[in-house]
């Protein structure tokens, strides 16, 4: 709203819609907004003055969460999988349990998440249901088809060269039988957080372009095989590097902590280990590092 704007019926309108929606984004459903127009007398054309009175009521929490055709995993663990949509409790002060549209919309999927960690990789949620069971609590039903329990069978490797298919099932360190867990399964080949993993096992000896796709080879009763296909490519060599953006401090300051240098094979662990000790110098955010290998 600006002044000299026009005025018309459409105007109010979309006043009291934006202020409704940027309340309800915040948990108060009940919101009443009234905007009353006295005439501006001091004006010499006609103008008004508008008077908005917005009373926001209380914001609206969640009651309980109730699961239906869970019996895997309990309706605790499911609870605890949501990290934005809690229960109000007296107890908990640290949750408000105020009920927002969007918070249930990323804790969705988080529950479909814990069941694939157990191996039901065919889990899905058949409906979600929030209704008011008073004027400021909201229960939310939650319907769950959990499918069967899957186990990991066999790994075959295809593509590789560089290193032996039984080296790489070392690496993957999966055996048959073990609960699928598609997560355990893409950490192993990708981002390992507590250990080795396959591409770095690559990319640390480097093979910049390496890529690996799993696929499912087949499905035996509740045994699923994969077929690995590997793209090892060629090792890159480090040509030149550069230092773009920084006004903080000297550039030799921080080519001191860099650790790839003119020369050597590509390393994926050396940037890593860079910018975590370009992190402490404390010059920058970490959040907004770009390494972008230019072949």
């Amino acid at each position: 709203m600006v002044r000299e704007k026009i005025i018309t019926d459409y105007t109010i309108g979309n006043i009291k819609n934006t202020i409704r929606e940027y309340y309800v984004n915040k948990g108060y459903y009940f919101t009443e907004v009234e905007i009353t127009q006295e005439p501006d007398k001091t004006a010499k054309t006609p103008h008004i003055t508008l008077y908005i009175k917005i009373n926001k009521g209380k914001q609206v929490k969640v009651k309980d969460i109730n699961f239906y055709g869970n019996s895997a995993l309990s309706a605790g663990k499911l609870r605890r999988s949501m990290k934005e949509t809690k229960r109000k409790r007296w107890w908990n002060i640290f949750n408000s349990g105020k009920y927002l549209e969007e918070n249930l919309e990323k804790d969705l999927p988080n529950i479909i998440e814990k069941y694939n960690a157990r191996g039901y990789r065919d889990a899905r949620i058949v409906k979600d249901t929030v209704y008011f069971v008073e004027k400021y609590r909201v229960n939310i039903d939650i319907h769950i088809e959990e499918g069967h329990k899957y186990y990991f069978g066999k790994f075959y490797w295809h593509g590789n060269s560089k290193y032996r298919s039984g080296q790489l099932d070392t690496i993957l360190n999966i055996k048959e039988g073990e609960i699928f867990n598609q997560q355990k399964l893409d950490q192993r080949l990708f981002m390992n957080p507590n250990g080795f993993d396959i591409s770095s096992l690559y990319m640390d000896d480097g093979y910049l372009f390496f890529q690996i796709q799993a696929k499912e080879r087949q499905i035996r009763n509740d045994t699923i095989d994969f077929d690995l296909h590997i793209y090892e490519g060629k090792q890159a060599i480090i040509n030149k590097v550069s230092v773009k953006g920084n006004d903080k401090t000297n550039d030799k300051v921080i080519y001191r902590e860099i650790r790839t240098r003119p020369g050597q094979l590509f390393r994926r662990s050396d940037i890593i280990r860079t910018q975590r000790e370009l992190a402490q110098l404390g010059y920058f955010d970490p959040e907004k590092f770009g390494v972008n290998p230019v072949p």
